[in-house]
C-alpha cells in the first residue's frame, strides 16, 4: 500500500521538475527578447526570431550569446549607431540615439536579471542617459564594454563593488564628471579604458595603486593638473593619456616607468632592444592570453600524441601545422619549421624575442616556442612556434560558402576586412622596424567564435629570411643582404597588393579561386568602369546585402591596391576607406529599417 501511494507522488514530482527546468531555460530567453525590444529591435538581431532557446542562436560579428547550461554568461551586441565626438546635451537625437521613449533605467534593470553574466559588450547601440548605479548588481561580471553610446554624467561609484571586473571600457561616451578615485578597490582590474569622454579635473593618485593594470587609456578627455607617479604599475603595458591639453607633463618626464610601457603621451621610456613597440590596446571581450614562454619538446609530444596523424592540420611553405591540447585543456596550434643546415641559436632567439612581444586583437597570438637542438646544444634541428588555436575556420572557407544562410553578408565581410587592415597597419606602423611580407591570404585569416578576424603566419619572414641567409652561406653562396629602405617599401606594397586581393575575394566570392587571379583582375577592371556588370561578376551574397554606395567605395580601393607598385595606396588609406564603407552601409541599413517600420 505504501509503495502504491508513493508511485503517483514520484510521478507528480517529475512532472513538476521538468517545467521548472524549461522555465529557467525560457527565462533568460525572455529577458534577452525584452532587451531586444528595449533596444527597439535592431536589424542585426533578426536571427533571434528563429529559435526558441537563444543559447543556440547563430552568432555573427555583430551579436553573440554564450551560455553555461541554460544560463547566459556572455552577451555581445554591436550596433551601427556610432557616437561621434562633439557636443551632446543629454536627450534623444533622431537617427543617432534610441527614441525619446527609451528608458536606460528599465534597460539596465532587465540586464541585471541575467544574473550569470560574466561578459557584457553593448557597443554603438544608441543607448542614452546616465548609467544607473544598479549595474553593480551584475556581481559576476568580468568584462563590461559600453563603448560608443550616449551615456553622460558620472561613472557610478557602486561599480567599485564589482570585484571580479578585469576589463572596463566606456570609450566614446559623454561622461563629464571627474575620474573616479575608487578604481583601486577593483582587485582584478587589468584594462581601464575611458577614451573620448568629457572627464575633467585631476587624475587621482589612487590610480597608482591599481597594481594589476596592464592598460590605462584616458586620452581625449579634459584631465588637468599633474600626472601622479605611475612607476609602481609594474604590469602596465599600454599607457595612453594623449589629447588632454591641460595635463602637465613636467612631472611625468621625470618618472621611471616600466620598460614595457610604450610612449603615447610624451613620456620618456627606454626603447626595447632594437625595437620600439607602440602597443595597441586589447579590445574588450578579447580573452587575456597567457604570458609568452618556452615549451619543452616533451610537452608538445604529449599535446599531439607524439605528432600522430590525427593532430596534423596541414602543410604550407613555412612547415607543417599540428593541433595539440595542453594538460590544462587549452588547445594550441603548433607550426614546425625544419632546418636543413646547422643554425645558430643566438640569431634565432633574437628574432623570436621580437615576435613574442606582438599582441594585437587581430593577430593570432604567439604563445611560445620550442627549439629542438642538436646533442651538443650548439645548433638547431627544428623550431616549433606555438600559437593560440582559432577554431572557427578561415576566411577562404566562408567566402567559398554557397549557402546564402551560412555565407558572410556584406556588413559582416566589412567587419572582417577592417580587422585585417588594422592588423596589417599594426605590423607596418605599430612596431619599429615594421614587419612586412606577411603572407596575407584568405586561408591565413582565421575567424574566432565571435567572427573576429585574426591574421596568422605574420612575421615569419624575419625568421625564414635569416634561415635562408644561413643556408646560403653554408652552400657558399652570397647571403641575402639586410633590408634596404627600397626593399622595405617593396615588401610594404606586397602586403598592400595581398590585402587588395583579399578584398577582391570578398567582393567576388568563390569565383576568384575557380577562375584564377588573371581572369578576376580583368573582371575588376570592368567593374570600375561599368557598374552594370556587377550582377554578373559579384558574389550573389554581396549583391543581396550591400548598398551600392558601400560597394563602390570598396571596389575603388580594391582596384587601387592592385595597381602598379608605385601607385598603390597606403594601408591607412585602405583602412579609412573600409571604415567609411562600413559607415555608409550602416546608414543604408538604418534607412531601410526605418522604411520597413514606417510601412508597417
Amino acid at each position: 500500500m505504501a509503495c502504491a501511494f508513493m508511485l503517483p507522488t514520484i510521478i507528480l514530482s517529475c512532472l513538476f521538475l521538468v517545467p521548472l527546468t524549461e522555465q529557467k531555460k525560457s527565462t533568460d530567453t525572455q529577458l534577452l527578447l525584452q532587451l531586444r525590444k528595449q533596444l527597439e529591435y535592431p536589424i542585426h538581431l533578426g536571427a533571434w526570431n528563429n529559435t526558441n532557446d537563444l543559447c543556440y542562436a547563430p552568432t555573427s560579428p555583430s551579436q553573440s550569446i554564450t551560455c553555461d547550461g541554460s544560463s547566459v554568461t556572455e552577451l555581445k551586441i554591436v550596433g551601427d549607431k556610432l557616437a561621434k565626438p562633439g557636443r551632446y546635451v543629454g536627450y534623444s537625437v533622431a537617427g543617432k540615439t534610441l527614441s525619446p521613449g527609451f528608458s536606460v533605467d528599465s534597460f539596465v534593470t532587465t540586464l541585471t536579471r541575467l544574473t550569470s553574466l560574466k561578459v557584457v559588450i553593448l557597443v554603438s547601440l544608441g543607448i542614452w542617459g546616465p548609467l544607473p548605479d544598479k549595474i553593480h548588481r551584475l556581481y559576476s561580471l568580468e568584462v563590461l564594454d559600453l563603448s560608443s553610446n550616449f551615456f553622460y554624467g558620472s561613472i557610478p561609484p557602486k561599480i567599485s563593488a564589482m570585484k571580479k571586473l578585469h576589463t572596463f571600457s566606456l570609450d566614446g561616451n559623454y561622461f563629464n564628471d571627474t575620474v573616479p578615485d575608487w578604481f583601486a578597490s577593483l582587485d582584478n582590474l587589468m584594462i581601464l579604458s575611458l577614451r573620448r569622454n568629457g572627464l575633467k579635473g585631476l587624475l587621482p593618485g589612487s590610480i597608482s595603486r591599481v597594481s594589476t593594470l596592464t592598460e590605462l587609456a584616458l586620452s581625449g578627455n579634459s584631465i588637468s593638473g599633474q600626472i601622479p607617479n605611475l612607476s609602481s604599475l609594474n604590469s602596465l603595458e599600454t599607457l595612453d593619456l594623449g589629447d588632454n591639453r591641460n595635463c602637465h607633463r613636467a612631472i611625468a618626464e621625470k618618472q621611471q616607468l616600466p620598460k614595457s610601457v610604450p610612449s603615447t603621451t610624451g613620456f620618456s621610456s627606454e626603447l626595447l632592444s632594437n625595437a620600439r613597440y607602440i602597443s595597441q590596446a586589447m579590445k574588450l571581450g578579447t580573452p587575456v592570453l597567457p604570458t609568452y614562454r618556452t615549451f619543452s619538446l616533451e610537452e608538445l609530444k604529449e599535446a599531439t600524441n607524439n605528432f600522430e596523424g590525427s593532430a596534423f592540420i596541414g602543410e604550407g611553405s613555412t612547415g607543417k601545422l599540428y593541433k595539440g591540447r595542453l594538460d590544462n585543456g587549452t588547445f594550441i596550434a603548433i607550426r614546425c619549421l625544419s632546418l636543413f643546415k646547422r643554425y645558430s641559436i643566438r640569431n634565432l632567439k633574437f628574432r623570436l624575442d621580437l615576435l613574442s612581444k606582438l599582441r594585437h586583437p587581430h593577430l593570432v597570438c604567439l604563445l611560445g616556442h620550442c627549439i629542438d637542438t642538436a646533442q651538443d646544444d650548439s645548433s638547431i634541428n627544428r623550431v616549433f612556434l606555438i600559437y593560440e588555436y582559432v577554431a572557427n575556420g578561415n576566411l577562404q572557407s566562408y567566402l567559398s560558402e554557397r549557402s546564402m544562410e551560412r555565407a558572410l553578408k556584406w556588413p559582416d565581410r566589412l567587419v572582417v576586412l577592417i580587422g585585417i587592415a588594422k592588423a596589417v597597419h599594426f605590423l607596418h606602423s605599430g612596431i619599429i622596424p615594421g614587419l612586412y611580407n606577411n603572407q596575407l591570404k584568405t586561408k591565413n585569416i582565421l575567424l574566432d567564435e565571435h567572427f573576429i578576424a585574426k591574421v596568422s603566419d605574420y612575421g615569419l619572414s624575419i625568421i625564414m629570411e635569416e634561415i635562408y641567409k644561413h643556408e646560403a652561406r653554408a652552400e657558399g653562396q652570397k647571403p641575402i643582404q639586410s633590408k634596404s629602405p627600397e626593399l622595405e617599401a617593396v615588401n610594404l606594397e606586397d602586403d598592400v597588393y595581398s590585402l587588395g586581393y583579399i578584398l577582391l575575394e570578398a567582393l567576388m566570392g568563390p569565383s576568384v579561386s575557380e577562375q584564377g587571379s588573371e581572369y578576376c583582375l580583368k573582371e575588376l577592371a570592368m567593374l570600375v568602369t561599368r557598374q552594370t556588370e556587377q550582377t554578373r561578376v559579384l558574389d550573389p551574397v554581396v549583391l543581396a546585402s550591400a548598398s551600392q554606395d558601400s560597394l563602390s567605395i570598396v571596389i575603388s580601393i580594391t582596384s587601387k591596391c592592385l595597381y602598379e607598385e608605385s601607385s598603390r595606396p597606403s594601408v591607412e588609406d585602405v583602412l579609412w576607406n573600409l571604415q567609411y564603407a562600413a559607415q555608409v552601409q550602416a546608414t543604408a541599413d538604418g534607412d531601410r529599417k526605418s522604411d520597413i517600420v514606417s510601412q508597417a
